[in-house]
């Protein structure tokens, strides 16, 4: 069963071998890896089988053909939702995917860079190269009448990497006063102007969107390309990143009473990796102690967080449920982030986010997404390892003030279910 996880996430052996022995012996030996990988099988073949195939005879390849039309299918019927006809421009649909996103009754709120203190940032090292691009010839006017995140998006594309360590030096001198509750923006312009630089920025940096997790905002950039399942795609795409602002802010809440809250700001600005701890030798990030505590209960967080953290920051949006929510045909998707099929040492995602990057990018079989799927898989076998007596251990490790009774690791062992 390891061997199949192996596989699946496409880790170095015996590397990947030995960390989960380490896990295992550090957590009990609750047998964790084999009964994850059970439980995907087990409602892998359940999927297979509602897709009209035979588990036991379907190849990788004609199960990645099913996902492919099933999520052709359900384009259609999110469209329909929508009010938009399959041959809707790219502008139309992306401009009812950002309505949609709104619609959701999901978690939205984040801890954020005022800004009105990014623009002041701005005023100290001004973008004069995104400046001119953008057609203006003073400062005051382009911080007057372009929203901030755009503002960010056009110094990602035309400042000069010195410029960018300028600017992001400053956030070392910020305070958490800098920072204000609000919810997650997203901004999406349709001028002819913003279209060229959608061009520019899709080459280079190949999104069409982009995620500031200090500002807790999302800048849309205008398609005029026609893309296939663009509105599953797109709505998936926000979902993902509005879910990486709320861990962002869940983090920086919690160090806000941290020396260095700027410098952890920059951190988060520059999407370094911001490892919490360690289990058993491997590296915690904060995002997997987010994903735990959002699968369970509000009672299960540990009071220790307050009053920084509240039950409700740790809750992140599940996209599938939510587009099940409006479409209730997409319920097919629904649980299906951590599964794949490995077969003939061919991993296929049954992931909703690669089938439609898959559908979206019309990749053929040998170039299928499977990034997503591995990325939950592995949130899903590191959290399985975070019993009581680990979890302690986690929580010593981000600090006094976060720390909670907790049993010992006999007491544990005694009622473990192994």
């Amino acid at each position: 069963m390891t061997r199949m996880l192996s596989e699946l996430l496409g880790a170095q052996e015996p590397t990947f071998r030995i960390n989960v022995r380490e896990l295992e012996r550090a957590s009990g030996d609750p047998s964790a890896d084999i009964r994850l990988s059970a439980d995907i099988d087990q409602q892998v073949q359940t999927k297979i089988r509602e897709l009209g195939l035979k588990p036991h005879d379907t190849t990788g390849e004609e199960l990645y053909h099913a996902l492919q039309q099933r999520l052709t299918d359900d384009e259609h019927r999110l469209r329909d939702y929508l009010g938009l006809d399959d041959d809707a421009i790219s502008s139309t649909v992306m401009a009812a995917t950002q309505r949609l996103i709104k619609q959701f009754n999901i978690p939205k709120e984040c801890f954020a860079l005022k800004f009105s203190v990014a623009k002041r940032l701005l005023r100290e090292v001004p973008p004069k190269k995104a400046m001119k691009y953008l057609g203006y010839r003073s400062l005051d006017s382009m911080l007057k009448h372009e929203p901030v995140p755009q503002l960010y998006t056009a110094a990602l594309l035309y400042e000069s990497t010195r410029w960018h360590q300028a600017f992001l030096a400053q956030y070392a001198q910020l305070e958490p006063s800098a920072f204000e509750s609000r919810p997650v923006a997203i901004y999406y312009s349709q001028s002819e102007r913003w279209q060229e630089l959608a061009k520019e920025f899709a080459t280079r940096f190949r999104h069409t969107s982009v995620a500031f997790m200090e500002l807790g905002a999302i800048v849309i950039l205008p398609i005029t390309e026609t893309i296939p399942a663009l509105a599953i795609t797109s709505t998936l795409l926000l979902l993902a990143d509005c879910n990486d602002i709320r861990c962002s802010s869940s983090f920086l809440k919690l160090q806000q009473v941290k020396p260095d809250f700027g410098q952890l700001v920059a951190k988060v600005a520059t999407d370094k990796p911001y490892t919490i701890a360690q289990l058993a030798g491997q590296s915690l990030p904060w995002r997997t102690m987010q994903y735990y505590y959002s699968q369970r209960q509000a009672v299960d967080v540990p009071a220790s967080f307050e009053p920084h953290i509240q039950p409700e920051d740790l809750q992140l949006a599940q996209a599938e449920k939510a587009l099940a929510h409006v479409v209730p045909a997409l319920e097919f998707w629904e649980n299906t982030a951590p599964l794949a099929l490995v077969k003939n040492g061919q991993t296929v995602s049954l992931n909703m986010l690669d089938v439609a990057l898959s559908v979206a990018n019309q990749l053929p079989f040998v170039d299928r997404v499977v990034h997503y799927v591995r990325d939950r898989v592995w949130q899903e076998l590191l959290t399985s390892y975070l019993n009581p007596y680990n979890l302690e251990r986690v929580l010593r490790q981000l600090g006094d003030e976060v720390v909670e009774p907790a049993p010992t690791l006999a007491a544990e062992l005694e009622t473990a279910d192994v």
